[in-house]
């Protein structure tokens, strides 16, 4: 019904399937190499046990045990997850900034920790639970400004976070797990087992809306929700006949004799309860008073701690749903826990072959890791998980594609994209390019000045060069609109650029841990502050179209603030079959390398004979330099490299051009000519009226106002390539009339059109 996913919930100790653990108080001298060791916080709101970089929770098992190692430095530890193989992370702010801890699989990178008696005098930590008030103890570890910060529980329903106060937060009860006992593991299961013959089954229910699991709060008192995970949480179940499709059962607690009679009562008979799919959401079950599934089934209410009665539908299906949290065997959770690893690592090592991304390993080694998933997916323990996420660590340094000086670049989001906006559409974004409010595929995204834009490798606005300033550091130029990424202003959102290179920003490029390949872009103006990492919004902020805009926000792999910087060694160009060849114009803002089935030529006007004289033009096609194209059919991927910035369009010879796209009116329109095809005729001609830009990256020839030219045909080594002459005519012809882009034209006014295969010009 639904995938195998993992918790890091545990129950208390002494209390999970009615077992103790035999665990050890420790004192600080006592924590050293080797020790197996669960950390439980001690203030009198913070009883939870320590999770690593997950939420810590109230409960303690298999996940939360963490192993002793020596740190580099002498006299101090670190502290090594025993499933996962990751260390404890080293602080990334100041001792005074409040930061979460998070983990890493590099020693390097692990926090050094020594422990020091708390010695901590007042009243405000648990007497919920017994320990020796002597042997509490602070972890201390040492801050970006090199200040003492200390290891806290933090609140409810938060991971761990560095800080230098001292108050009970920071007090911590560590036991030792002897070796060779372990504590249990917890997982969701699809469906509950119902106990029998004395050989119960605990279970947590956990809502599908909120994340809270059912509780018992009295037997006078309503159901609740809550985010402990006591014996007030914990259920089991016996059977009470058959069901279609589910289970028919009484529902117990832990914490009283009497069985669940409904939302708001417990009695001695207790109801007979339906637990079975639910039919609108297959991410959980419905726990129901009829088999029909009612209006009579448990519901969140809107995710606030009460519990009532509603019907699930398609439309109100998160509240009737809930999840079930057992205990599973340390073999079952291990092959879900790989799995869920490998479901995370595979397509993001797969998606880096062959890319050359910047911050990518080499393809030989990505090709290995994948090869070790394939080894682990077939045999998966707890030891070959934890070397796997350490060679996925050490990929990290070795990574060889960093950034060439003034190489050309496209940098593509991991999640958004101009056509989805906010939904995700992951691996798949588009590529940042600087807005044109003439371009078409800018028209969702006109009120930004930078966009992630759906991938189009014919589009000279995704090429970014990288600038070295120094220190790792760089400019984002884009030659085709001539401008740098800016700063912001208080906004966060890029809204304005700077062709001068003075007042660009710049930007350094970090990696993410096993997700090789995608990148974090950081402003250096922008490091002290926390919105600094290159970020791709879906969201509008203007309710005037549709977004991906550019703009600073956190960094994370996966997301929005994730970007491939791919090598842009080629840009496609399109040849249009006329006849017996394909043709195109071009004038593009970096050096172009012709290839097999491509030819390129300048042109130089014969007004006598009303013609374009090509000539060919061999080898590298020059940034800023109008050409025609011709060749096969079909998109041509020209290898490219980048010119000299700022780039111009050269306009020494007949043929004229425009890097970005030149809007035209019925005023403007006569003046010029661009490239036009009609019943295998290929010349410059005069726009068709619909026509409301010239667009970006083509040549057009100038058309001079109040010259009397309506077109010129291409001519090749002395044949034209289409029609050459234009004669009156006259508009009483019974043949059919079309403009120059072959449409039928019905009552054709002054200008140059086609009758008959020849250029007319009509009075």
């Amino acid at each position: 019904m639904k995938r195998f996913t993992l918790l890091s919930l545990l129950v208390l100790l002494c209390v999970a399937v009615g077992r103790a653990q035999t665990l050890t108080q420790l004192s600080p001298d006592e924590i050293t190499a080797g020790k197996r060791i669960v950390l439980r916080g001690a203030a009198v709101n913070n009883i939870n046990y320590f999770n690593g970089a997950e939420v810590n929770d109230g409960v303690a098992e298999g996940t939360k045990v963490y192993v002793v190692e020596e740190a580099n430095t002498a006299g101090k530890i670190v502290l090594k997850n025993e499933v996962t193989g990751a260390y404890v992370a080293k602080p990334t702010a100041a001792a005074a900034t409040k930061n979460q801890v998070a983990t890493t699989t590099d020693k390097a990178g692990a926090a050094e920790f020594s422990t020091a008696a708390a010695n901590y005098a007042y009243s405000d930590l648990s007497s919920a639970y017994t320990y020796e008030a002597d042997k509490l103890l602070r972890f201390v570890t040492t801050a970006t400004d090199n200040a003492d910060t200390y290891l806290n529980t933090n609140s409810e329903g938060q991971r761990a976070q560095y800080f230098n106060g001292t108050g009970n937060w920071s007090v911590w009860v560590v036991y030792e797990l002897p070796a060779g006992e372990n504590l249990p593991f917890y997982a969701d299961v699809d469906a509950p087992v119902v106990s029998e013959d004395g050989n119960i089954h605990y279970y947590f229910i956990r809502s599908y809306r909120s994340g809270k699991y059912l509780t018992y709060a009295g037997d006078e008192a309503n159901l609740t929700q809550g985010t402990e995970r006591g014996d007030g949480a914990m259920w089991y179940f016996t059977a009470d006949g058959t069901a279609e499709g589910g289970l028919k059962v009484k529902i117990h607690n832990a914490a009283t004799e009497n069985l669940l009679a409904g939302h708001s009562s417990f009695t001695a008979e207790g109801a007979t309860w339906y637990i079975k799919d639910n039919p609108y959401n297959d991410g959980g079950l419905c726990i129901s008073l009829n088999e029909a599934l009612d209006g009579n089934c448990l519901d969140a209410n809107n995710n606030n701690s009460g519990v009532g009665y509603w019907q699930p539908s398609a439309g109100d299906n998160q509240g009737t749903t809930w999840q079930f949290v057992g205990e599973v065997s340390a073999e079952e959770y291990t092959r879900g826990l790989v799995a869920e690893r490998l479901a995370t690592l595979r397509p993001a090592f797969e998606r880096a072959v062959g890319k050359g991304y910047i911050n990518a390993p080499s393809d030989a080694d990505l090709q290995a890791m994948l090869g070790q998933m394939d080894d682990l997916e077939a045999n998966p323990t707890f030891e070959g998980l934890a070397a796997l996420n350490a060679a996925v660590a050490a990929l990290q340094p070795a990574a060889e594609n960093s950034p060439v000086d003034g190489a050309l670049y496209r940098i593509q989001n991991y999640q958004r994209k101009t056509s989805t906006g906010n939904n995700p559409c992951n691996g798949e974004g588009g590529y940042i390019e600087a807005i044109d409010q003439q371009k078409p595929a800018h028209s969702v995204c006109k009120a930004r000045a930078l966009a992630a834009v759906d991938q189009d490798e014919a589009s000279a606005d995704a090429l970014w060069q990288l600038q070295a300033v120094g220190d790792g550091t760089y400019r984002l130029y884009n030659p085709n609109s001539g401008f740098y990424m800016t700063q912001t202003d208080d906004s966060q959102e890029i809204k304005t650029l700077t062709t001068n290179a003075n007042e660009a920003a710049t930007f350094s490029f970090g990696t993410y841990e096993g997700v090789p390949g995608q990148s974090s872009i950081m402003c250096a103006e922008r490091e002290s502050v926390e919105n600094r990492y290159l970020h791709c919004s879906g969201n509008l902020n203007d309710g005037s179209n549709t977004s991906a805009r550019i703009m600073f926000y956190t960094a994370g792999a996966n997301g929005p603030s994730a970007w491939y910087i791919r090598p842009a060694e080629t840009i496609n160009v399109e040849l249009t079959q006329v006849g017996d060849e394909a043709w195109a114009s071009a004038v593009l803002p970096v050096d172009v390398e012709l290839t097999e089935g491509v030819k390129a030529y300048t042109g130089e006007l014969n007004e006598a004979d009303g013609v374009l004289r090509l000539t060919e033009l061999t080898g590298t096609v020059p940034a800023g330099k109008p050409v025609v194209l011709a060749g096969t059919a079909g998109d041509k991927a020209l290898r490219v490299s980048a010119a000299q910035a700022p780039v111009s369009v050269d306009e020494s010879g007949a043929l004229k051009g425009t890097l970005r796209y030149v809007g035209v009116t019925d005023d403007t329109r006569d003046s010029y000519l661009i490239l036009g095809i009609y019943d295998e005729a290929v010349g410059f001609y005069l726009p068709a009226e619909a026509t409301t830009a010239i667009p970006g990256n083509k040549a057009y020839l100038d058309n001079a106002a109040g010259s009397a030219v309506r077109g010129y045909a291409l001519s090749l080594g002395g044949a034209t390539t289409g029609i050459e002459s234009v004669t009156a005519g006259s508009d009483a012809s019974e043949a059919p009339v079309y403009d120059l882009s072959g449409r039928r034209v019905v009552n054709p006014t002054n200008g140059v059109y086609i009758r008959g295969g020849k250029k007319v010009y009509i009075k």
